[in-house]
Parts: C-alpha cells; sequence; structure tokens
C-alpha cells in the first residue's frame, strides 16, 4: 500500500514483493499464490483510508478461482488484473463487481466468457491476449457495447465473427501476433473504431483486411 502510495499508482499488486521501488525503478519477486484467504478482502477497507487504490492485481499467481469475498470491494474495484494465472472458468464471483471498468485475463487458460459477463455494465478495457486454448472471441464478449478497448494479442485466436459489430463502442482492437487470417467486414459497422493493430499477423493479408 505505502508503494502504491508513494508511486501515486491505482492499483494494488497483491502478487509481488517489492524490493527500493522508487518511481519504476527496483526489483519485485511474484508470490507462490494458489488460493486468496478469505480475510483477506475485509482488511482491504481499512488500507484504503492509507491510499485510496482502485484496482487490485494478482498477476502471475497460481489461482484457479476466487473467493466469494472479492464482492466485499464491489463498491470501489474498478480494476481487475488475473493475467498469467491458470484460470480455465471465470471466477462467478467477478461478475458481482459492477463497477469494474478494466478486467485483466490474459495468459489465463480461458477457453470462453459466459454471457453473464453483460453485468458489467462499465467495463471499458478487456484483455483476452496470451491465451492458447481460446481460438474466437466469444459471442458474450461480442455483445460487450460499452467495451472501448480489447485485446487478444499473442494468443491462439483464429477467429474474429461478424457478431462483434455488437461492440458499438469499440475504439481500439489490439491483435497483434494472432492467427486471424480474415476481418470480417462487419467491423467497418463499428462507428467508433479508430485503431486495429495487425502487426505480426503472417496469415492476414491486404485482400483480406
Amino acid at each position: 500500500v505505502q508503494n502504491a502510495k508513494r508511486e501515486g499508482e491505482a492499483e494494488l499488486r497483491l502478487s509481488e514483493v517489492y524490493w527500493n521501488w522508487s518511481r519504476g525503478h527496483g526489483s519485485a519477486s511474484t508470490l507462490d499464490l494458489h488460493e486468496l484467504p478469505p480475510t483477506l478482502f475485509a482488511e482491504l477497507a481499512p488500507l484504503r483510508r492509507e491510499h485510496a487504490f482502485e484496482a487490485l492485481s494478482f498477476h502471475a499467481a497460481k489461482l484457479t478461482t476466487l473467493p466469494d469475498e472479492l464482492a466485499r470491494t464491489r463498491r470501489w474495484l474498478k480494476g481487475l488484473c488475473l493475467s498469467f494465472n491458470p484460470l480455465e472458468e471465470l471466477p462467478a464471483v467477478i461478475l458481482r463487481c459492477t463497477n469494474l471498468e478494466e478486467l485483466r485475463l490474459a495468459g489465463t487458460q480461458l477457453r470462453d466468457i459466459p454471457e453473464e459477463i453483460a453485468a458489467l455494465k462499465k467495463l471499458r478495457k478487456l484483455d483476452l491476449g496470451n491465451g492458447r486454448k481460446m481460438i474466437s472471441i466469444p459471442a458474450s464478449v461480442c455483445a460487450l457495447d460499452t467495451v472501448e478497448e480489447l485485446r487478444i494479442s499473442n494468443g491462439s485466436i483464429r477467429t474474429i465473427p461478424a457478431a462483434i459489430a455488437g461492440m458499438k463502442s469499440l475504439r481500439v482492437l489490439e491483435m497483434r501476433s494472432t492467427r486471424v487470417r480474415k476481418l470480417p467486414a462487419s467491423l467497418g459497422e463499428l462507428p467508433n473504431l479508430k485503431v486495429i493493430n495487425m502487426q505480426l499477423c503472417d496469415g492476414l493479408t491486404k485482400a483480406q483486411v
């Protein structure tokens, strides 16, 4: 908490230990977290009186699920990072955190995203990159009309379905180093789309864009 306060960060990194950290310089070690103690989230409330962080990161831990007690953060939690955890299913408790604006799920074992993600009506950024089992952007994600930035880079996604036209607020599609071979014509229906990063998409030619 003191590190986040000192660095002016809104995100509290709970899967790392820091040494000599100052203005972006220092070192950190990832903890070998396989599960989170349910009491953790009750302890966060008094810590927020020291520094009003709004996001939590459990980057590169060993988590396969989350305790229901995470819902205690739903009034203030705006960002959640679960990247590079071996999650095979999206923990249901996340869907109760309805103030989330950013959700990072890069490098997980997810194959799909449940339709219930529609409950996250304030979601603006979603990261599904670096996955090895998700081969298409899920229909549930294509229905998220509040998401402005979607990242699918460096993973196994091969298909962008025509249903992506449902992402009416999408401004940035980050798809660097994917296996996508063709872009759907429906991308042209997105009124706010400004950026598509297609670098190193070897199977994608200009004729297919």
